[in-house]
């Protein structure tokens, strides 16, 4: 189910985050964390991309046994720094073609001794990253980030619900 069906159907909805293991840890690790959060039957699983993209081959491996082998609706973070429109579009044709249906796109944190703004992939913003998913499957159900805060890259707080909007907008 969409999230933003969650939403709608739910006055609360509750929801768990999960970390993958690192990569030189065993994966299996993270099944019985993923058993106990059965129990307690959150209406979706948040699962991360780990700092830098560490383990993003391992979140969407997790997302899919979360969806396929728990019955747990997942939501996989998905960033797209560094990313092509090509790898981002294979990937999401994966998602689909595993039921999963809700992502949480993200623009991803800028790698150590790159200049702010220095992506190197095709994909700038989260925004251009909603607006590509969009695009490319209708069916796929996108989340943003919202920093209540300040994002800690922003000037101000005007720049920041400046580009909250835009990530809205884009879909």
């Amino acid at each position: 189910m969409k999230i933003s069906e969650l939403y709608k159907k739910h006055r609360t909805v509750f929801s768990c985050e999960i970390f993958p293991p690192r990569p030189e840890s065993e994966i299996s690790s993270i099944y019985n964390t993923i058993e106990e959060i059965g129990r307690i039957n959150p209406h979706f699983v948040s699962v991360t991309y780990g700092a830098g993209g560490g383990t993003k081959k391992r979140t969407t491996q997790i997302s899919s046994n979360i969806k396929n082998r728990y019955n747990l609706e997942p939501l996989m973070h998905l960033t797209c720094i560094d990313s092509s429109r090509e790898d981002i579009e294979k990937l999401l044709q994966q998602l689909i073609s595993q039921n999963i249906n809700n992502i949480l796109a993200l623009r991803g944190d800028i790698p150590e001794g790159r200049e702010k703004g220095d992506t190197a992939g095709e994909f700038r913003y989260a925004c251009d990253l909603v607006s590509f998913i969009k695009k490319v499957s209708g069916t796929l159900c996108a989340g943003v980030a919202g920093y209540p805060e300040g994002h800690p890259e922003s000037e101000n707080y005007q720049k920041d619900t400046f580009y909250l909007k835009k990530k809205i907008d884009a879909g």
